[in-house]
């Protein structure tokens, strides 16, 4: 594994998970890559012009937790795996989530891994 690859992909842990309540998408975008690809239970994938609406019509994300499991880096690509909880709003509700991930990082000419594609798996989802 490279020095300090999976400590940088590590460090945006926490601004996903401020910018997931705030429903700040532009920071949340701002991490991953050109082409991101996101892909959620029971959904298609979305990539490009779609990730935004895609993001703003999912349930307000209240409480999000998740860690790496596994972060396997070679060259401009990484892999990481691991598992979260949040909490949903569903109409007017509080709908426990939990979770299952893999990421796909992809490092950009100034050396900064970011996502490229993002694929969870609900454990427990909303009825």
């Amino acid at each position: 594994m490279q020095p300090g690859a999976a400590a940088q992909i590590r460090s945006t842990i926490a601004p996903w998970v401020k910018a997931c309540p705030d429903q700040d998408w532009d920071s949340l975008l701002a991490l991953c890559t050109e082409g991101f690809v996101i892909s959620g239970p029971g959904g298609p994938k979305v990539a490009g012009d779609a990730d935004r609406p895609w993001l703003e019509n999912y349930p307000i994300i209240k409480s999000p937790e998740f860690d790496f499991d596994h972060i396997e880096v070679s060259g401009d690509l990484a892999a990481a795996n691991g598992s979260g909880t949040s909490l949903l709003e569903v109409d007017g509700q509080e709908v426990a989530e939990i979770f299952d991930f893999t990421d796909v990082f992809r490092r950009d000419l100034d050396g900064i891994f970011g996502y490229s594609t993002v694929i969870f798996n609900a454990k427990d989802v909303p009825a």
